[in-house]
């Protein structure tokens, strides 16, 4: 039966409403995806101003974490599941999960179910059409104590890199497509989403979100998950982080040189105590040690180059996708 005037009018409309793509990276976690899923599609079905599909990245889940998505997935319309070859780690899904994603503005949420589903809203009426990027900052965080002291020493890791003074780097976040296109184009070269979006200096507007206990499971981030992904910033952002070193090695053998001259010539007017063979010596070996801080610094400044050549050059393999011709989810509203 053809559609009345009408009811064309409110398809036009409900298309014609902007895509907001949930990118949800999701690792052991069989217990939260059912009742976190259920939470989202709720307040995202009780808006109108906005179509909306959820897509979730498997990090390699071992606990039956992935029949669950792919079910998901063939349920319902408005959810696409991406599985990953293997564990990579949460950056890498969050890559993945951009890649698939389709929205106008995408928003990435941990799966773990720390954050209430209203703050997709908050983020996206905060960055409406004038802001790039927003970020959460986490208010009265329920992380246990060892997880959130690492979390802020990474955030002034971060802030001293970067240089940019965001106060929770780690919270969820809402981009604009413009920027997860550009972020896209980077994923060969970081391993980490966030702070590639921030090296983009993109237009950012900052928004307090509330912050729950886990529904279920505990953290899967380590201590050293989180010194490998600081290192990598590190040698990512920082292209001349052996400069200085090279700079003092050349310093140290040029002062050598000069303060072993000085010696000799010293010896032969005043006849220092010294001989020439222990003045020599002596000149020689700080000279030595000079020029190998240079030549060790030419040295590492090569292989970082290399290591960021390749490192991230196959990001992460996709196992299977799954629901990808769904049509966006068009909010039913109350």
């Amino acid at each position: 039966m053809a559609l009345t005037t009408g009811s064309q009018d409110q398809q036009q409309a409900a298309d014609s409403r902007p895509l907001v793509s949930v990118v949800l990276p999701s690792y052991n976690d069989c217990e939260i995806i059912q009742p976190y899923f259920e939470a989202i599609i709720a307040t995202l079905r009780g808006q109108d101003a906005y179509r909306f599909e959820l897509i979730y990245v498997d990090d390699g889940s071992t606990d039956g974490s992935r029949a669950v998505l792919k079910a998901l997935a063939e349920r319902e319309p408005e959810v696409s599941y991406v599985e990953l070859f293997r564990n990579y780690g949460q950056q890498r899904a969050l890559f993945a999960g951009l890649a698939q994603s389709r929205g106008d503005f995408v928003v990435t949420l941990d799966g773990d179910y720390q954050y209430e589903p209203e703050v997709i809203l908050q983020l996206l009426n905060a960055m409406g059409s004038d802001y790039d990027l927003a970020s959460g900052i986490r208010k009265r965080r329920q992380d246990k104590l060892g997880g959130a002291l690492t979390s802020r020493i990474g955030n002034a890791v971060i802030a001293n890199v970067l240089k940019i003074p965001l106060q929770d780097f780690g919270s969820v976040k809402g981009f604009s497509r413009r920027l997860v296109d550009r972020i896209l184009a980077m994923r060969h070269y970081y391993s980490d989403v966030h702070p590639t979006a921030l090296s983009l200096r993109p237009s950012i507007v900052e928004v307090e979100v509330d912050h729950r206990e886990r529904y279920a499971g505990s953290s899967h981030w380590t201590f050293w998950m989180r010194l490998r992904l600081y290192v990598d910033l590190h040698i990512a952002y920082k292209d001349d982080q052996f400069q200085t070193l090279f700079q003092s090695g050349l310093i140290v053998a040029a002062l050598g040189s000069l303060g072993g001259a000085s010696l000799m010539l010293y010896k032969l007017l005043l006849s220092h105590q010294m001989s020439f063979v222990e003045i020599g010596f002596v000149t020689f070996m700080v000279v030595v040690f000079g020029l190998a801080l240079t030549a060790w610094s030419l040295t590492m400044s090569f292989l970082t180059k290399i290591y960021k050549q390749n490192a991230f050059r196959e990001p992460y393999l996709v196992s299977a996708v799954y629901g990808t011709d769904h049509q966006a989810g068009t909010p039913s509203g109350p």
